[in-house]
């Protein structure tokens, strides 16, 4: 039996259900143990698993445990005790579970957490279950957030996971019901089964709703190769600098902008974790050397870091901006649309997270956040970069068109044409 199994579905699968049974297996197959429920918050933990799951199960097949309802808690008859909870909400919700052992633990709603699951599982809950080589089980539903470590298990790019699909056509209560539902949705609302919000909760698909998107970054109209600069076009280069160190990561972006043309060219984007002060002036040293002329910007949230980049190792540093951010991106957001921005496919790392990176639906009614559990490093470097370059200033002119050429010629037929034309109709209007 895998250690590690995830369960990805649609909504009304049946997955708390079957979450309800793995805890009952777990505390049958080893008696006096203590089996785990983790929800986003205790509040959750109640509603979805103790209220609507536990006590029904209970009562339902007569297994006479012993409640304790403000702990939230089962007591079996092998002594093995079912415990509810949430650990999404802070850290130190995380912390209570240091110490314990456990036969089993679900995770569930893994597409919501915004606490660093990958890091709770490894090490707080892997060392939790070694004593009886228990088992970890995480559950969850397709959202907008796909830079998350649930979406990453269930689209195979972590290792070691045992991955279980299914819908709730697969779920024998529901299948006639959910038919039904879909059937009457697509009725009274023509085309929704193209909508992001119905491929994800009906058919359990991987899809970001447009409206959730922090940046209107599209590969099809943003990314590219980046045209080679005229010789006798002057271009100006920016890069952007997110400090960060563990487990944010420094992020670095090279950009330029050229005479006479409106676009802003993303060169070059990458991401380095635990880099010290003195390894990112290197970096940056290296990169005036390449780009002697660069504007370097970087996040003065760190004010120590920049000066200390400034005075002890002779960089000049513009600040970054960091007012007004929500609005900036509108204004960026236009550029993407209008496809003034290019990205290059060495700034890969920059392309990944504009396609993932989502607004924090918990702040409805507040100034717009991007969602924590989302990488925005090279993107805040990005928009440090873009908001120092003049790209917008310059106009796109006409090329002069080489003498003697047949070009030429033409031109200036063209315009002796129209003056002969023009004195012809002057002269036959004075006549």
């Amino acid at each position: 039996m895998s250690l590690l199994a995830a369960a990805f579905c649609t909504r009304r699968a049946g997955k708390s259900y079957g979450a309800a049974g793995f805890m009952y297996e777990c505390s049958e197959r080893h008696p006096g143990s203590s089996v785990l429920y983790l929800g986003l918050t205790r509040d959750s933990a109640k509603r979805v698993m103790w209220k609507d799951c536990i006590i029904p199960m209970e009562r339902f097949h007569k297994i006479g445990s012993k409640p304790h309802g403000t702990e939230l808690s089962m007591t079996r008859d092998n002594g093995s005790v079912l415990y509810f909870t949430g650990a999404d909400a802070n850290s130190e919700e995380l912390s209570k579970l240091l110490g314990q052992k456990y036969s089993g633990v679900f995770i569930d709603e893994g597409q919501a957490w915004k606490q660093d699951l990958k890091k709770l599982i490894m090490e707080t809950i892997g060392p939790a279950v070694a004593d009886y080589r228990g088992l970890i089980r995480m559950g969850g539903t397709p959202s907008n957030r796909t830079g998350t470590f649930f979406h990453k298990v269930t689209t195979g790019q972590e290792p070691g996971w045992n991955l279980h699909n299914w819908t709730a056509f697969d779920n024998p209560y529901m299948a006639s019901k959910w038919r039904e539902t879909i059937e009457q949705l697509k009725r009274d609302h023509p085309g929704i089964e193209d909508t992001a919000g119905f491929r994800q909760n009906y058919l359990g698909e991987w899809v970001i709703e447009d409206s959730a998107r922090v940046y209107r970054f599209s590969r099809s109209r943003n990314a590219g190769e980046i045209p080679k600069a005229h010789a006798k076009d002057h271009e100006s280069w920016v890069i952007g600098v997110d400090l960060g160190y563990s487990p944010d990561p420094t992020a670095f972006v090279i950009c330029s902008y050229r005479q006479f043309d409106r676009k802003l060219f993303i060169h070059k984007a990458w991401k380095e974790k635990e880099l010290i002060i003195s390894d990112v002036a290197d970096r940056l040293h290296a990169l005036r050397t390449k780009y002697p002329d660069a504007r370097f910007v970087m996040d003065a949230a760190n004010k120590q870091a920049v000066e200390e980049i400034r005075k002890r190792h002779g960089l000049a540093i513009t600040a970054a901006e960091k007012h007004g951010k929500e609005a900036y991106i509108a204004i960026m957001n236009s550029d993407f649309e209008t496809s003034a921005i290019v990205v290059a496919p060495e700034a890969g790392e920059l392309q990944d997270e504009y396609e993932s990176l989502v607004w924090d639906v918990t702040k409805i009614g507040q100034s717009k956040k991007e969602d924590p559990s989302c990488d925005n490093h090279c993107t805040d470097a990005a928009l440090y970069a873009w908001r120092w370059s003049y790209n917008y200033a310059w106009e796109n002119i006409p090329k002069p068109i080489p003498l003697h050429s047949e070009a030429k010629i033409d031109d200036f037929w063209e315009k002796e044409s129209d003056r002969i034309e023009k004195e012809t109709n002057d002269e036959d209007a004075n006549w």
